[in-house]
């Protein structure tokens, strides 16, 4: 048993810390190859993905204490609406690949007191599950309104028997155990989405029928 659970955690893991490395090496091959120049944005979006991945190993290290103990946020008003925008942009080369789409709606610039690195290791987590397992040609809506962010995607759908599973430690979206993480659901670190979640006291709303896609509410 503890070696299928270090087996699955070890997949996991690998999962998430791919995604800051890879847009760290996708903007340093832009700027070698001078497809974008290391400007100021360029420049902090690239520190801020370094700041993500040290946050992420740190998580990783202390990952018990992490599930069984309560928090301590950092927190500080911030532009949610920027935030999103931001880490969008970070996974621009992955979208056009995979001929990917994130589709951003909002009307006022949404301020809140957050911890910003665990508030973007939810966006990070919630877009790079999209683009793994949404399928070619699949959009990503994210409505930033001030009672709740909801992303939506128009391809993903689950079964509704697995919806109050799908933020348990190590669940996996489909009835066949597989030891590939290409090959499982996308339910990747949702138990830590869901820690992070109730540590800002949000809500979440988890919804998904055939044709119509999933929506995964953040309410606050």
């Amino acid at each position: 048993m503890q070696e299928t659970i270090r087996n699955r955690l070890l997949a996991d893991i690998s999962h998430e810390l791919k995604t800051p490395i890879t847009s760290i090496q996708c903007y340093l091959e832009w700027i070698s190859d001078g497809v974008i120049k290391l400007n100021e944005k360029n420049l902090a979006s690239i520190t801020g993905e370094m700041s993500r991945l040290i946050t992420l190993v740190n998580t990783i290290m202390q990952y018990e204490s992490f599930e069984n103990q309560e928090l301590k946020l950092k927190m500080k008003e911030e532009n949610l609406t920027t935030i999103i925008k931001s880490l969008t942009e970070t996974h621009k080369k992955r979208l056009k690949e995979n001929k990917q789409k994130i589709k951003i709606v909002w009307v006022d610039d949404l301020l809140m007191e957050i911890d910003k690195d665990l508030f973007s290791q939810i966006v990070h987590n919630i877009i790079g599950n999209f683009l793994k397992y949404a399928g070619k040609g699949s959009l990503l809506t994210i409505n930033i309104t001030r009672n709740y962010i909801d992303f939506k995607d128009d391809w993903v759908w689950i079964k509704a028997k697995e919806i109050p599973f799908l933020m348990e430690k190590f669940y996996q979206g489909k009835d066949e155990k597989s030891w590939d993480i290409k090959e499982r659901g996308i339910w990747v670190w949702l138990s830590i989405v869901k820690k992070i979640l109730e540590a800002h006291d949000w809500d979440v709303s988890i919804k998904s029928s055939e044709w119509k896609g999933f929506s995964f509410k953040i309410k606050f």
